[in-house]
């Protein structure tokens, strides 16, 4: 996106990014542009790579292909015209030895049988069972 003097340079602009993280492709050929003055949301489910785009419009994670240009400016640069980023506190760490399968069967110490059966079932009905062996201190915030 270009824009005229008068308007200064646009706020936002991606083309073509993809970003990768441990070798896995997160963000696959994301391009817009958000003009000067505007006002930009990013929605999406938990895990959908919202948090990885912010870092890498920062400059936190670096871009396998394409260019991102904040206030017309690479990466990292823009901190310096007024933009910043106050990251979502993760209370877990990231080696924390539970699953998420674990804690939740916390919550059904209290059922008599096959609390692991429960647990799994709790997962099952608010759709989040492809999580469960997964270790919670690598879990997103949303998740």
């Amino acid at each position: 996106m270009t824009s005229t003097a008068a308007e200064g340079p646009a706020a936002l602009v991606l083309a073509g990014v993809w970003i990768t993280r441990d070798g896995h492709p997160v963000l696959e050929d994301i391009s817009f542009a958000v003009p000067p003055g505007a006002f930009a949301g990013i929605c999406g489910p938990n895990g959908a790579g919202k948090t990885t785009l912010l870092k890498a419009i920062l400059g936190v994670l670096p871009v396998e292909r394409g260019s991102i240009r904040v206030l017309g400016r690479a990466p990292g640069q823009a901190a310096q015209g007024g933009v910043g980023y106050v990251p979502q506190r993760n209370a877990i760490p990231a080696n924390f030895p539970a699953t998420v399968l674990d804690v939740v069967r916390l919550g059904h110490l209290h059922i008599p049988g096959d609390d692991r059966t429960a647990a799994f079932s709790s997962l099952e009905q608010v759709g989040i069972a492809s999580l469960a062996e997964r270790a919670v201190g690598q879990l997103s915030g949303g998740q």
